[in-house]
């Protein structure tokens, strides 16, 4: 049974505990340890999570399978019916199972549900697993963008779309 929670700013250190078991792993074979220690500081380190929930930029959740924490997600408003998937990451371990689909209708589900017209996301061109999914899922690749996250760190992504119905 899949089940899903949206996290207040109380439980914001269930998203870090999370993402300690599941962010680096996602990306340590083709980041240097530098850029990927850098990049897990620059998303996850101080307060960042608590300070996006509570200040309403973004909306995180947590995915539970059969009463485990497996996954999470965030979204976020871009105004005009437009969203942004910010994150979302699995377990390696529960990967081939169809739960990043299931995680992904209930995302849409969120969505619609806010009157939501597009769903967007940005990716790393290096991580072909990820646009497999979401190429899988209906996304389309719209363009690419390369911006400074400091430290002499440059994230190269593409930015992907999914049009809802």
């Amino acid at each position: 049974m899949l089940s899903f929670v949206k996290i207040k700013s109380d439980d914001y250190k269930k998203i870090i505990s999370l993402a300690d078991r599941i962010w680096k792993k996602s990306f340590e074979d083709f980041l240097p340890p530098d850029r990927l220690n850098y990049l897990y500081d620059f998303m996850y380190g101080g307060e960042i999570v608590k300070q996006q929930i509570e200040s309403g930029e973004q909306e995180y959740y947590i995915a539970e399978y059969e009463n485990e924490e497996v996954a999470y997600y965030s979204i976020q408003s871009l105004g005009e019916g437009c969203y942004k998937l910010n994150k979302l990451y699995l377990l390696k371990e529960f990967h081939g199972k169809g739960i990043a689909g299931k995680i992904m209708d209930e995302i849409e589900s969120i969505i619609k549900s806010k009157n939501g017209k597009s769903l967007m996301l940005t990716v790393n061109r290096a991580n072909s697993r990820a646009i497999s999914f979401y190429k899988k899922y209906g996304f389309e690749i719209t363009g690419d963008e390369d911006f400074d996250v400091g430290g002499g760190h440059i994230m190269d992504d593409f930015i992907m779309e999914l049009k809802l119905k």
